[in-house]
C-alpha cells in the first residue's frame, strides 16, 4: 500500500490492552445501517437506516493532534468530491488516545465545520464499545493504535471493504471511494441473502468453536 510522505509517530495507547482488562465485547451487526441509532455531536439520534445504500467513509478523530488538519482536510476534500454520489463521512471524536479530543461538543462541532459542514460528527465515544468499529474490525482485525489510525470504507451493502491508517496516502483513499461510490445500489433481494448467508456461516463457525471446546 503506497504511504504518505509525511511521517506521523505512533506513541502507543495511554493505557496498554492488558492492564485495562478484557476487551469489550460490543454487538456486531450485519451491516452499517442495521446498528441502532446512535448520539451525534449535537446529542441527537442519529439513525443508521439512512445509510443503507450509501458509501461511508468512517474515521476515528481527534481536533488536536498532529495529524488533525491534514486528516480532516482529506474528509473535507472527500465529502466535496463525491457529493451527491450517496456517500457520507462519518467522524467519531475519540479521547483515547493522549488526550486528544478534550473539547466540548459544540467546540468540537465549530472546529470540523472550518472544514466542511457536511462530516456528520458524532458524539465522543469508546472505540471498543462503538458497533461500528466492532463491525469494521470483524472484517479487518488489528487495533486501532492512534487518532486517525481507524479509516474504515463501507460499500453500498453497508459492508466495511477497506481499511487505511494513519499513514495511507490521501490518493489511494480518494481512489478506493471513487471506486466504491461508482458501484451501483445492491438489489435488496441480494442484500437480505448475503446478510442471511453471513449469519449461517457466523452460526456454523460458533457451532465448530463450541465442539472443539467440548472435546478438550
Amino acid at each position: 500500500m503506497t504511504k504518505s510522505k509525511r511521517r506521523y509517530s505512533y506513541r502507543g495507547t495511554p493505557v496498554a490492552r492488558e492492564s485495562r482488562g478484557p476487551p469489550p465485547n460490543p454487538p456486531i451487526y450485519d451491516a452499517i445501517h442495521l446498528i441502532p441509532p446512535m448520539f451525534d455531536i449535537n446529542l441527537a439520534h442519529f439513525d443508521f437506516s439512512q445509510l443503507q445504500g450509501k458509501v461511508v467513509y468512517a474515521v476515528n478523530v481527534a481536533s488536536q493532534d498532529e495529524a488533525s488538519h491534514d486528516n480532516y482536510t482529506l474528509m473535507a476534500q472527500l465529502a466535496s468530491t463525491f457529493k451527491g454520489q450517496d456517500f457520507v463521512v462519518l467522524a467519531f471524536p475519540c479521547n483515547w488516545f493522549l488526550q486528544k479530543e478534550t473539547w466540548a461538543n459544540d467546540k468540537i462541532k465549530e472546529f470540523v465545520d472550518n472544514y466542511s459542514s457536511d462530516i456528520v460528527v458524532m458524539n465522543k465515544f469508546d472505540y471498543e464499545m462503538n458497533p461500528v468499529f466492532a463491525l469494521a474490525q470483524e472484517y479487518f482485525p488489528g487495533e486501532i493504535l492512534w487518532n486517525f489510525h481507524g479509516k474504515f470504507l463501507f460499500n453500498r451493502e453497508g459492508i466495511p471493504i477497506e481499511r487505511f491508517d494513519l499513514l495511507t496516502d490521501s490518493e489511494v483513499i480518494v481512489a478506493r471511494v471513487r471506486e466504491a461510490c461508482s458501484m451501483p445500489a445492491p438489489n435488496p433481494k441480494k442484500v437480505r441473502k448475503a446478510s442471511k448467508d453471513r449469519k449461517e456461516t457466523k452460526r456454523a463457525n460458533a457451532d465448530v468453536e463450541a465442539s472443539m471446546e467440548t472435546a478438550q
